[in-house]
């Protein structure tokens, strides 16, 4: 290592009877930097003795520790968000029509915009991280350059080009695996770029790193670092700007999750207005029945706290009432859900206007399910709530 020769040469100087100021002047012409230069020398204490006296010295590695293991931690978090928001512009960009089952499940779990904003998130609070720490990791190294040599750093660094490499082979593994299933498209195209584009960065910084630090050429390490991290700025950066115009406001989002939690707490009562019809055949008088009958508390409207609204309007029929902050279409479901809306992610409270709303329900019996009673949509008709 770098700082071992060069404080192996101080010391042999030092014990050859050899002046610090003619160490200090061979040392620079060779191309050390002085302040590495002045860390080597002061290294050792002036004597009277024919060999050089070391200084005592505390170990940094619990420092060391924190900072690198800091520093690639955060580079690990920023490099998945930055994948994961470059992922779902492609699936933006690129949907795939086929895949209809896949976009179901993938709506249930949160769906574009959810993954979005996870890597959005991800990206704004661990890059300004990680690059705060790279800075500090920088000053510390220039003030005591015994810091490049460090075990520890060269032990974690290397660790993570073995991983990086490793995701490098696998997206070429993936890539060839569906070039030979006749599967390669556009869309695996630039999901492989992306994950090479992003091992890329981080093999090119961090081994270019180590290989300069063995081979004495620092200053050339310093502008690939320079380089390697205003690219990753200006991507995540333009990538950030782009998603934010891909998903809707945290205002926004508020209110379509109070509505699909208006929408589930109505699917629910239904379902018990069901269940009690079933055992008594016939409809409660009120929710509070109900509820004692399943032993049950239902949900009141998350933003109001006001209970949902109940009547009973025949024999059969019934009506719920909200009121929803955000209108909710056909074609927003779909959008969301793909062809299979009904069966698989909505109920019959999914669509609806904004606004107070009424839900007409009417009980019948399903012949489908051995005669099994299940609540279904009549109508949906608007009306004002007293």
């Amino acid at each position: 290592m770098a700082w071992s020769i060069l404080t192996d040469f101080v010391q042999k100087s030092l014990a050859s009877g050899i002046g610090r100021d003619r160490i200090r002047s061979a040392l620079e012409s060779a191309g050390w930097r002085p302040a590495e230069v002045k860390s080597a020398i002061d290294a050792f204490a002036v004597s009277d003795l024919r060999i050089a006296v070391p200084r005592p010295s505390i170990s940094p590695t619990a420092r060391e520790l924190f900072y690198y293991l800091s520093v690639f931690s955060c580079l690990y978090v920023t490099i998945m968000g930055l994948g994961t928001i470059l992922f779902q512009l492609v699936n933006l960009a690129l949907p795939d029509p086929a895949d209809y089952y896949g976009d179901i499940y993938y709506a249930l779990a949160g769906g574009v915009e959810a993954k979005l904003r996870s890597g959005v998130a991800s990206v704004v609070v661990f890059l300004p991280a990680y690059l705060l720490l790279d800075h500090r990791i920088e000053v510390l190294k220039r003030s005591d350059p015994g810091q490049g040599g460090s075990s520890v750093r060269r032990k974690v660094t290397y660790l993570t080009l073995y991983f990086t490499a490793f995701v490098l082979l696998s997206d070429a593994s993936f890539l060839v695996s569906y070039w030979l299933n006749g599967e390669l498209d556009a869309r695996v195209l630039l999901k492989c770029g992306v994950v090479a584009g992003l091992g890329m960065l981080v093999l090119g910084r961090y081994l270019h790193e180590m290989t300069s630090d063995e081979h004495f050429v620092a200053r050339h390490a310093s502008r690939v670092r320079i380089a390697t991290l205003a690219i990753l700025t200006i991507v995540s950066a333009a990538a950030v700007l782009t998603a934010f115009g891909n998903f809707a406001s945290p205002g926004t989002e508020r209110k379509r999750q109070a509505d699909r939690a208006r929408e589930t707490a109505l699917a629910q009562i239904d379902n018990a207005i069901v269940t009690y019809f079933r055992a008594y055949e016939s409809l409660p008088e009120s929710l509070a029945i109900v509820a004692r009958f399943q032993h049950v508390r239902f949900p009141r409207d998350p933003e109001t706290g006001v209970p949902y609204r109940y009547e009973v309007v025949g024999d059969r029929r019934y009506r719920l009432c909200t009121t929803f902050r955000r209108a909710r279409t056909a074609e927003e479901l779909m959008a969301e859900t793909g062809p299979y809306t009904t069966y698989y992610a909505t109920s019959a409270f999914s669509e609806h206007p904004a606004g107070p709303h009424c839900f007409d329900m009417e009980v019948k019996e399903l012949a489908t399910y051995g005669g099994a009673i299940g609540g279904e949509i009549v109508e949906a008709v608007p009306v004002v709530a007293p």
